[in-house]
């Protein structure tokens, strides 16, 4: 078993101590990561040079200007301002008013400009977990939409993921290199007909 599970997050919490994270080994790929880094994911997982940062996917939108139809844009999965947070009620599906727009009732995604504009920005919600049986590590970054689908035959709410693996170094213990990401499952993955991607 790798070093850092055997220093529990708990432990190290009660303490308010974080281990230091060991220099990277000579010769080891610079997209290597030290497993404390995955451990003590609230302190270590988003600063310069960590996991989540150098991991992070680039998310394209897609729109159309001749039948003015426009993707869900991502938003906070909780009301802005609440106290204590609420959940975001959400818009549209089968209940809501009659569109073929997926991009009713959601969030602006800005004044498109052309290709590659740059869009409002938008939470994107991670978190780092340990898979004990395949023994890898996974960074997933999920989105909130509002709704899924168009106005016609859509649902309330709607999350869109995609997870980031990680495997050890065979010659060095506890340093992870990134190895593939796994969208969401298929099935499951009809958000908007297609109108986003992800980038690596």
């Amino acid at each position: 078993m790798a070093y850092s599970k055997n220093i529990t997050a708990d432990n190290v919490k009660r303490n308010y101590v974080y281990p230091d994270i060991p220099p990277r080994p000579n010769f080891i790929p610079k997209n290597s990561f030290h497993g404390f880094q995955f451990v003590f994911f609230d302190k270590w997982g988003f600063v310069d040079g960590s996991p989540a940062v150098e991991a992070a996917p680039v998310y394209f939108f897609g729109t159309t200007d001749t039948v003015n139809l426009d993707p869900c844009y991502p938003e906070s999965a909780v009301v802005i301002g609440s106290t204590p947070p609420k959940p975001n009620p959400g818009t549209g599906g089968m209940g809501g008013v009659p569109s073929w727009n997926p991009g009713q009732w959601c969030s602006d995604p800005g004044t498109f400009q052309g290709p590659f504009t740059e869009g409002n920005s938008f939470p994107v919600y991670v978190s780092a977990g340990y898979c004990e049986e395949k023994r890898e590590w996974r960074v997933n970054y999920a989105l909130y939409f509002v709704h899924s689908g168009h106005l016609l035959g859509g649902q309330k709410h709607d999350w869109e993921s995609v997870t980031v693996v990680f495997k050890e170094d065979v010659e060095f213990e506890d340093w992870w290199h990134r190895d593939v990401s796994l969208p969401k499952p298929s099935d499951a993955h009809t958000h908007n007909a297609g109108w986003l991607w992800c980038i690596f």
